[in-house]
């Protein structure tokens, strides 16, 4: 799976390889085949980085807004 030539020029441009194969069993599970081109995964992977980094975004806003919850509380130790 993560030795065709598609998924090795994918490697090779820089790709995490976590994210590569994430993308790449995602696509197997849901079409039941592997990508074709390489144009095709790069495409799914720019999207993934796309979706990882909003969520990440999300997270620190979530936490950054429950740690300014609870200093305005008066939970601070100091």
């Amino acid at each position: 799976m993560m030795n065709t030539p598609v998924v090795v020029s994918a490697l090779e441009m820089g790709f995490e390889r976590g994210l590569v194969k994430q993308t790449v069993q995602s696509k197997i599970l849901t079409i039941g085949e592997n990508y074709k081109t390489v144009q095709e995964l790069v495409s799914d992977l720019l999207s993934a980085e796309d979706q990882k980094r909003e969520e990440e975004k999300e997270m620190l806003t979530e936490e950054m807004a429950s740690g300014r919850g609870d200093a305005d509380r008066g939970d601070s130790f100091w």
